[in-house]
């Protein structure tokens, strides 16, 4: 969700500084249309014509009318070109250069905004060029800016850094403040897309709100402050992301666009939702609902429909529910392959509600069984005295009788409190799995969305740029495969029938084997055949996991290493996990490297469920990874 934003508003904010208009067209654009007309029906193609065009395509610009621009642009550009090719004069052909770079610029926008990225490249390399040609400095800087935008959209991270390193490098010597803010927040976006420090990526988003406070662009400034907000709900310090939600919240609400309007309402639902605020988070999930329908846009109306149902889900409505997710797959029909998620999500809602029903009657049987057992243990002490009444030779008898009788309902009673213990337990259990597939579900929704992006944009190359469109299809494998992996992940998340010490160490081994077989680095793996097997918690077998899957993603990613060995034992119930690679290895004082890789988190979920974690690193020495604990 948040990445997502972040590219919408990103490349409209470059394009726009001015308050959005309404999504009609403006009084502007219709006398321009007009101007435009006369010229047409005169055959006059002057430098008045061109400007109005230009202007006009502007106007679209403010309006999001983005199909317009290409109506207007289109053709009028071969028609610059060919006047600039045959220009006589400096002076005229540098004014067919200025009109060719805004037009190239308006272009590139307009293509972006429909995600057709290959032609807003193309556009944006020819705006680059004229730049270059005028020698203006700050469109040189928002040439690389947008060519940074486009090669992210298509997946190359890499390119898209060394040409935002260009933008920042040539607009921190010119005078557009709002440009350079923008590629600040350009660079926090691609720092958050490799994953690197929260804390590199909140100094970028920071320097982009105080240019932009210093040049008066206050849009620009509530975008970057709800970035950082999204940033700290990610990682879950609610104080903070709280205090940056508020900062801005006033102005977004009276003259924010409505896309900042619907973010804000996001970021604040999500936000209550994760503290418990349920009804709140309804509240905002259902006004971010009402002005994504108001704007039409499919993109918005998918996200804004998913975390609704959630809340929905949440506050006992699960009819409803249903039906605001199916809405939200319906929205994003047309962009990707939406049969599988939607079936996905709708098991997943449909077992959470199946489960609040279990809990229900759970409930229910709990207080009828007391009552019964109470009613029971009533009727045996009336009828014992109504005994010892009518015949005193009957007590001793009846006492026995009772005596026998008393047991048998205490030892059921205390049969049923084990039982419901035992219920609970398990109702517990059901709790963590339903938070583990969550998580997993924002992990496989992200993967879905980059395979429907480049499945769209390899449609695209295929007839124009079949390698590049080759390059297209291996990420999509290599995203299918991720895919794959995280849907095998949820289903043994949630089946109760891998709560097993069995079930861990099995699929441990499936997983380090699957994962390093297609690294092509040798590795050994020394699992212990499990003899006595036993039941563990959900909670202690996928924490295990996840500290499993990132040291060896961690030894793969950075170690350089030759050979990776892992071992997992078990002896009375005590576990030891060892992630042993002879890779570069690294100095674990080192507060830049300690700091990232995930070190920190394994940390922690090792120590949530009572464990204890070592990392033993050098330079030269390669790197060790030690998790011991008692299994629960």
């Amino acid at each position: 969700m948040y990445k997502f934003f972040c590219s919408i508003l990103i490349i409209f904010n470059c394009a726009i500084s001015s308050t959005l208009y309404s999504q009609n067209e403006s009084p502007v654009a219709d006398s321009l249309k007009s101007i435009i007309s006369f010229h047409k029906k005169n055959e006059s193609v002057d430098s008045v014509y061109i400007n109005t065009i230009i202007r006009l395509c502007r106007e679209y610009q403010i309006v999001e009318e983005f199909d317009s621009i290409l109506v207007y642009a289109l053709p009028v550009i071969p028609i610059v070109e060919k006047l600039n090719a045959t220009a006589a004069s400096k002076t005229a052909k540098q004014l067919y250069s200025m009109q060719l770079m805004s037009l190239y610029k308006s272009l590139g926008i307009a293509r972006y905004q429909i995600t057709d990225y290959p032609r807003s490249l193309a556009a944006f390399q020819n705006y680059l060029k004229f730049a270059e040609i005028l020698n203006s400095i700050n469109d040189q800087g928002s040439a690389f800016n947008y060519i940074g935008y486009n090669h992210r959209e298509m997946g190359d991270i890499e390119k898209a850094l060394v040409y935002n390193s260009k933008a920042i490098s040539i607009l921190q010597t010119g005078t557009n403040k709002v440009q350079l803010a923008n590629a600040y927040t350009g660079r926090s976006t691609l720092l958050d897309d490799m994953d690197a420090p929260v804390d590199s990526i909140l100094f970028y988003n920071k320097k982009s709100i105080a240019l932009c406070l210093e040049a008066g662009d206050i849009d620009n400034a509530a975008n970057t402050t709800l970035n950082i907000a999204e940033t700290y709900n990610r990682i879950r310090d609610f104080d903070s992301c709280k205090v940056w939600a508020y900062k801005m919240k006033d102005y977004i609400e009276k003259d924010g666009s409505p896309v900042l309007q619907i973010r804000l309402l996001s970021i604040l639902g999500r936000f209550e939702f994760l503290k418990g605020n349920h009804e709140k988070s309804l509240q905002y999930a259902e006004k971010a609902a009402s002005l994504a329908g108001e704007s039409g846009n499919p993109n918005l109306l998918f996200h804004t429909f998913k975390y609704l149902a959630l809340a929905q889900a949440a506050t006992n409505s699960p009819k409803l529910a249903m039906v605001t997710i199916d809405k939200s797959f319906d929205a994003y029909s047309d962009d990707m392959n939406s049969d599988k998620v939607r079936e996905l999500n709708s098991i997943q809602l449909k077992n959470e509600f199946e489960k609040e029903k279990q809990l229900q009657l759970f409930e229910f049987e709990k207080k009828d069984a007391i009552n019964k057992e109470e009613i029971k243990r009533q009727t045996l002490i009336r009828n014992f005295s109504i005994a010892g009444i009518l015949a005193i030779f009957a007590i001793a008898f009846l006492l026995f009788r009772l005596n026998g009788k008393l047991k048998q309902s205490y030892l059921k009673l205390q049969q049923t409190q084990l039982q419901l213990i035992e219920t609970e337990k398990q109702r517990e259990a059901q709790n963590v799995r339903v938070s583990i597939a969550r998580d997993i579900h924002d992990e496989l929704g992200s993967g879905l969305t980059r395979i429907t992006m480049l499945s769209d944009l390899a449609v695209r190359k295929v007839r124009i740029d079949p390698e590049s469109a080759e390059q297209s299809l291996k990420k999509i494998t290599t995203y299918s495969k991720g895919v794959s992996s995280s849907l095998h992940e949820i289903v043994w998340a949630v089946n109760p029938g891998y709560d097993t010490l069995e079930g861990l160490s099995n699929f441990m081994k499936q997983y380090a084997d699957q994962f390093l077989e297609d690294t092509g680095i040798p590795f050994t793996l020394n699992f212990e055949t499990v003899e006595n097997n036993f039941n563990i918690s959900p909670e202690s077998r996928r924490n295990i996991f996840l500290v499993l899957k990132e040291a060896l993603n961690n030894s793969v990613k950075y170690s350089q290493a030759k050979k990776i060995t892992i071992s997992f034992s078990v002896i009375n119930h005590e576990y030891q996990l060892e992630i042993k690679d002879d890779g570069v290895g690294f100095s674990i004082n080192d507060p830049t490297i300690t700091a990232g890789n995930g070190l920190g988190n394994m940390k922690k979920r090792i120590e949530l469920i009572g464990g204890t974690l070592l990392i033993n690193s050098s330079p030269g020495k390669g790197s060790v990874v030690l998790a011991r604990g008692i299994l629960t």
